[in-house]
């Protein structure tokens, strides 16, 4: 791979010279989600294996995610921690309007924080708790003695487009390493680190992972894939794993399994719960 000579894929079509490859497109967060009815995502996977009816409802526009609380912390600290405070400037507004009876802040849920939010638009909006809490992890991620090297150097949330099992897929991971050893990073923030392999299990981050493994080896020869995370609270532990690759593969199989048990409900169009038959429960 000659980096001299590849190009990177804009937006609009045109390419331009970056020295990163042509497979790597530069979408916005915006342009990425409405992709989501044409490419299949692991988030979207992941509703179909814990419901497949869930997948179809949410896919048919029925069930609208709503934003939380951790979501916003987690975007504004990927973009803080890996793009840089110039990005972050650009596309948060941080504070809100003063209550003059108290000369306190307007809570989130007030009407006069939301005209201010709405008035920001398009940027996203922090208040100022939000903010310190973000500031705090950014430090502590930035203190890991792991963190900057890795991430030296990273593609940041760029599009790759692929196939798993003839699906056409899609994936904007968090940040992509391009060299000798190409790494995929993965950054997670957590409620306590000392349960995050347990948390990790739990949500699924193994799938994840794997499915991003899974478009990236279209491209590249080998990947190493790493998680990241950080605890939400004092004294906000950064722990850095690397995952294995008997987990990947175990995940890659179920991630096949349930793309073609996807493919097979669209030609039916049957879409069950997965709860239909009787299952034993014992010790």
């Amino acid at each position: 791979m000659n980096l001299k000579e590849i190009k990177i894929q804009k937006k609009d079509g045109s390419v331009k010279p970056l020295g990163v490859p042509g497979w790597i497109i530069d979408f916005s967060a915006e342009e990425y989600e409405q992709n989501r009815s044409r490419y299949l995502t692991s988030h979207r996977l992941a509703d179909f294996r814990a419901c497949p009816k869930l997948f179809k409802l949410k896919m048919d526009g029925l069930i609208i995610e709503e934003d939380k609380p951790s979501w916003v912390i987690g975007r504004a600290l990927h973009t803080l921690a890996l793009e840089g405070k110039a990005i972050f400037d650009r596309q948060y507004a941080i504070g809100g309007p003063i209550n003059k009876t108290t000369g306190c802040p307007f809570g989130r849920t007030s009407k006069a924080w939301q005209e201010w939010a709405d008035a920001q638009s398009p940027k996203e909006c922090l208040d100022q708790d939000q903010m310190n809490l973000v500031g705090r992890l950014a430090r502590a991620l930035q203190d890991h003695p792991l963190f900057m090297p890795l991430i030296k150097g990273a593609l940041v949330e760029k599009t790759v487009r692929g196939e798993i099992e003839k699906v056409a897929c899609q994936i904007r991971p968090d940040a992509l390493v391009l060299g000798e050893t190409n790494v995929l990073i993965d950054l997670k923030t957590c409620d306590d680190l000392t349960w995050f392999e347990s948390d990790a299990r739990r949500f699924g981050y193994e799938y994840q992972m794997s499915f991003y493994k899974s478009i990236l080896l279209q491209y590249l020869p080998k990947i190493t894939c790493v998680l990241i995370a950080v605890e939400k609270k004092e004294p906000y532990r950064v722990g850095v794993w690397r995952v294995g690759e008997s987990v990947l593969k175990r995940a890659e199989d179920t991630n096949k399994t349930a793309i073609r048990k996807l493919i097979e409900c669209g030609q039916t169009g049957i879409w069950p719960t997965g709860y239909e038959e009787i299952r034993e429960w014992e010790y």
